[in-house]
């Protein structure tokens, strides 16, 4: 595949539209509104979806060209099902920008990168993966957790 960053262009209802398409593959329920509702702000633009009721997903847009620049989970709970949840939603945020991922071998290599995550560090832990950075960390005195995908620079 190319490494050029415009094959990340995507639009935030290409990028629903993707996630939701992953999750059908992945058997899963979650799903972003077929055009989420864009928040204006002074800088960047954002949308956000309560997919459950313990995870949101926030997308940052590019003021200029209308682009989804990030997309962020924030995850409430770190119980196996939980996290299991946030490696199925990472999943579809990574595939919401890049297509042609195959989401079983996406969530099999993304639950790699979360186990790998050492909670004593409290750094977050990254990977390059098909031109993304993906980044997950946790606040476990908060018991949150999060998952970045964005373009890789």
């Amino acid at each position: 595949m190319s490494t050029d960053s415009s094959r990340f262009r995507v639009e935030p209802g290409q990028f629903a539209e993707r996630f939701n398409r992953c999750m059908e593959k992945l058997s899963q329920r979650f799903r972003i509104e077929d055009v989420p509702k864009v928040k204006v702000g002074p800088n960047q633009d954002t949308f956000q979806s309560n997919s459950t009721h313990q995870i949101t997903i926030i997308g940052t847009i590019d003021k200029k060209s209308g682009y989804v620049v990030n997309a962020m989970l924030v995850a409430r709970g770190n119980d196996e099902q939980g996290m299991e949840n946030i490696i199925v939603h990472a999943t579809g945020m990574a595939a919401g920008y890049e297509p042609e991922i195959i989401p079983v071998q996406a969530k099999k290599d993304i639950s790699r990168l979360v186990a790998a995550y050492n909670p004593h560090k409290d750094e977050p832990i990254s990977m390059v993966y098909k031109g993304l950075k993906l980044t997950y960390g946790m606040q476990a005195d908060m018991g949150l957790s999060h998952f970045s995908v964005r373009p890789a620079e």
